[in-house]
């Protein structure tokens, strides 16, 4: 994912304003700063014409958490973890995960301490997966 603060580091180390980046790849510096910001990324070609300008690869502006994927390092390790769990904990978790989307409710604190306890071994029936929802019937009567 592209880094909005790498991109600062590396115009102000270069010597270089906002401006002087947008005049060379064509935009406005106001696109710069929002890019700086974080407002919005770039497009690859962007990123491109921008890592040109500063003497850099494109990977030196993209976030250093971010893989193969697009995953985060957190992301991978939660990957990793559910894939070698016990499959009876792990569909536990894909149970609460499913529930939770179903419901279409804000549950963060149980759902979080429901997930936790089954990550950590809990196989404690107090907390059973949340099931889904019957979809709603549409009446017959006309």
């Amino acid at each position: 994912m592209f880094d909005g603060k790498k991109l600062k580091i590396l115009r102000v180390k270069a010597g270089l304003q906002q401006r002087d980046i947008a005049r060379k790849i064509g935009c406005k510096g106001t696109e710069i700063w929002r890019y700086e910001a974080g407002y919005f990324a770039p497009r690859p070609d962007r990123i491109a014409q921008i890592a040109k300008v500063l003497n850099c690869s494109a990977d030196d502006l993209m976030d250093s958490e971010e893989k193969a994927g697009g995953f985060s390092r957190d992301d991978q390790a939660l990957i990793k973890a559910l894939i070698e769990m016990d499959p009876i904990r792990r569909a536990k978790i894909i149970g609460y995960v499913d529930g939770y989307l179903a419901s279409g409710t804000r549950r963060d604190a149980a759902l979080a301490s429901d997930v936790a306890g089954a990550v950590a071994g809990g196989d404690d029936e107090s907390h059973p997966a949340p099931q889904r929802r019957p979809a709603k019937r549409k009446s017959s009567r006309h």
